[in-house]
C-alpha cells in the first residue's frame, strides 16, 4: 500500500506530467497504467504465495 502512495504522489507524477510520447499521447497516462497493471500483479503474486503458505 505505500509503494502505491509513494507511485501515484505527486512527486512521480510531476516527473511525468509534462513529458509527451511521439504520438503525442501524455507519458502520464502510461505511466499511471504501467504503475495499476504492476501494482495488481504484485499483489496477485503476494496473496498466491500467502494462500500457499498458510
Amino acid at each position: 500500500m505505500a509503494l502505491a502512495i509513494l507511485l501515484f504522489n505527486f512527486p512521480m507524477l510531476g516527473m511525468v506530467s509534462e513529458v509527451f510520447l511521439e504520438n503525442g499521447w501524455p507519458l502520464s497516462l502510461l505511466y499511471l497504467f504501467a504503475v495499476w497493471l504492476l501494482l495488481i500483479v504484485a499483489l496477485a503474486m503476494i496473496s498466491r504465495k500467502r494462500r500457499t503458505d498458510g
